[in-house]
């Protein structure tokens, strides 16, 4: 069985939003703490998605900028953060290839 991982969320939101990629630490005092909560519980839920073997640093931050970006934009419910964020994770981890039904028409 997969041993749990514990999720620093407070530490992968500062980490998402380090200067020079468009956000501030400020950017996330403007949510309110519903926001907040569901951003947390989003973020632990997607990154416990990750298998070990693929899990770094790299793709955590880009999960938590769309997550950041998705609340940002005005949808703050739990599953529509969880969506925007396990859309990142799918396409990392099997991204988009050619269409076997083109390959066929060759």
């Amino acid at each position: 069985m997969r041993a749990r991982r514990i999720v620093n969320t407070a530490a992968v939101l500062r980490f998402a939003v380090t200067p020079g990629h468009g956000w501030s630490m400020s950017s996330l005092l403007k949510f309110d703490q519903t926001t907040l909560a569901n951003m947390t519980a989003a973020l632990e839920y997607i990154y416990l998605k990750l298998p070990p073997d693929r899990d770094n640093p790299a793709i955590r931050k880009q999960v938590a900028q769309v997550v950041v970006a998705t609340a940002d934009s005005g949808k703050v419910s739990l599953s529509e953060l969880k969506n925007a964020g396990l859309d990142v994770v799918n396409t990392y981890l099997f991204p988009p290839s050619r269409s076997w039904l083109k390959v066929l028409e060759r």
